[in-house]
């Protein structure tokens, strides 16, 4: 006992007399640009939100309501769109975007460079078909049960094709576990679905390197099944806020994308997941944001999808 006392000694004298430093980093100034982000579909009316770039120190959203936002098709101009509300601007009449058409978007302020994009929606639409839902198929080593679904797609011929794909689930029966009245109606006001997270084996879609980022948007490209058809395998958690969802709708969301929409979500998946971190980990490397706005920043991309379901009943 005695050999350990001095080492404990020197133990406490390093905490009561260490000390903190505290250094200070400037960070430069940076030059204010615009932001503009629209993901358009035929599904909707054509939209844009509009802010500007701050500072590292700054995480505030700056919105833009004194922009002009100019529409091209094909290189002729369209409309301007009409400013709603914190940063959003709307197609006049409802108009909504056309698939195969060039989309170009212009955006204009009195202080700030102005910005253009282009994209276009892809003509091809995806369809789902032999939808097969196995429940409490597989289960985690903490006790989380899943369920395994099975899809067929077929992608289109003679051209590279990219697409995302995404599971919500709506829950249709309040679980009989003795809540309360409040929480039963709390379980009734639920929104009607949420996101869950993708999970599979499947060499289609490991192929993109994003399982491992529990993602609830994946997004995939044809390379290793271009003009053919392939019988996806994936894997979802029926868990939710601590209960087991006995009966439930899966429902599967397909995207065909734009090579810029696909590039934009893989991006984003790995920046979002690099800001994430604990004491123990850390963060990962910073990870730069894909853009295709020329002279600033965010994204304008196209998608036709298709939203198919499923009962687990």
């Amino acid at each position: 006992m005695t050999k350990i006392k001095p080492f404990f000694l020197i133990f406490l004298l390093f905490i009561c007399f260490s000390c903190n430093k505290i250094i200070e980093v400037d960070f430069p100034e940076l030059e204010e640009k615009l932001i503009i982000e629209s993901l358009f579909s035929p599904d909707s009316t054509f939209s844009v939100f509009v802010s500007r770039t701050t500072n590292f120190d700054d995480s505030n959203v700056y919105f833009i309501d004194d922009a002009t936002c100019k529409l091209f098709a094909n290189d002729e101009f369209l409309f301007e769109f009409n400013y709603q509300d914190t940063g959003f601007y709307i197609a006049p009449d409802n108009y909504k975007p056309l698939p195969g058409v060039l989309y170009k978007i212009e955006v204009t302020h009195p202080d700030l460079p102005e910005v253009w994009a282009e994209d276009s929606i892809p003509v091809f639409k995806p369809s789902l078909s032999n939808i097969q839902l196995i429940d409490s198929a597989r289960f985690d080593c903490e006790g989380y049960y899943y369920a395994d679904v099975y899809f067929n797609f077929t992608d289109l011929k003679n051209q590279d094709n990219y697409y995302e794909l995404s599971l919500f689930v709506r829950e249709d029966t309040v679980p009989d576990i003795g809540l309360s009245i409040s929480k039963i109606e709390w379980f009734e006001n639920l929104k009607e679905n949420y996101f869950t997270i993708i999970r599979s084996d499947d060499f289609i879609l490991t192929n993109e390197s994003l399982i491992d980022y529990y993602p609830i948007r994946y997004p995939f490209s044809d390379m290793l099944f271009s003009a053919s058809t392939h019988q996806f395998s994936i894997y979802y958690n029926t868990k939710i806020y601590s209960s087991f969802i006995a009966y439930h709708t899966l429902f599967i969301k397909l995207r065909s994308t734009s090579h810029e929409y696909y590039n934009y979500r893989k991006k984003q998946i790995l920046h979002k997941n690099n800001q994430m971190g604990d004491f123990w980990t850390g963060t990962g490397n910073p990870v730069q944001m894909y853009t295709n706005v020329h002279n600033g920043y965010g994204i304008f991309a196209g998608y036709q999808e298709v939203v198919d379901s499923i009962k687990n009943y």
